[in-house]
């Protein structure tokens, strides 16, 4: 996990530049893959991204 000034800068990142790569999450809503993202969108409030989950027919789902 980055530690609080990583994620404040990734989260300032993400609002410059959008994310690079999603947030993927498994049918059931664990997250798999992109926990810095996660918590960098979350550090970055209601004024960052709006995730909504791809349509996806397979065993995980990728937020964009």
């Amino acid at each position: 996990m980055l530690d609080p000034d990583e994620v404040l800068t990734l989260a300032e990142s993400i609002k410059t530049e959008d994310l690079h790569q999603g947030i993927v999450l498994d049918t059931d809503g664990i997250l798999l893959d992109g926990r810095n993202r996660l918590a960098a969108c979350v550090r970055s409030g209601p004024e960052g991204r709006s995730h909504q989950p791809a349509e996806d027919s397979s065993a995980t789902r990728r937020v964009p």
